[in-house]
């Protein structure tokens, strides 16, 4: 019977080292230009997309989105001139939706592909989305 055991440190921050360069990053929009700031500042909002099946990133509490994902968003509206509109759609659709000019940006956790980087910008990440088990006793 296997068992889950604790990496230490050392092996913690080499798995994090290597995984950086797969991590999930949120946050990821069309390439912006000066342009298509002046543009959004000029018609007053944002149009962003973002979905509901993804905790503790995006989900619902009852009929008001939350998460990682509305904390952010939230954060964005303090600071920006303008209102943040926000659609929620089914993650199959949402990337298409932003690369075919929908919406402004997608708001969501996606995993970094070479496909995608030719589409979009990825804002840093702040998640990791693996995880590690192995069998105790085991090196």
């Amino acid at each position: 019977m296997s068992t889950l055991g604790v990496l230490n440190d050392e092996k913690i921050t080499a798995l994090a080292s290597a995984l950086s360069v797969g991590a999930f990053a949120l946050s990821l929009s069309l390439s912006t230009t000066a342009a298509d700031l002046e543009e959004i500042e000029s018609r007053g909002y944002m149009s962003v997309a973002t979905e509901d099946n993804y905790a503790p990133f995006n989900f619902m509490s009852g009929s008001d989105p939350d998460g990682f994902i509305e904390d952010i968003k939230m954060e964005l509206e303090e600071y920006a001139d303008f209102e943040i509109r926000q659609d929620i759609l089914p993650w199959t659709g949402l990337l298409a939706s932003v690369s075919s000019g929908q919406y402004d940006m997608a708001l969501t956790g996606a995993s970094v592909t070479d496909e995608r980087l030719r589409v979009f910008n990825y804002a840093p990440p702040f998640a990791l989305g693996s995880a590690f088990l192995y069998q105790a006793g085991r090196r």
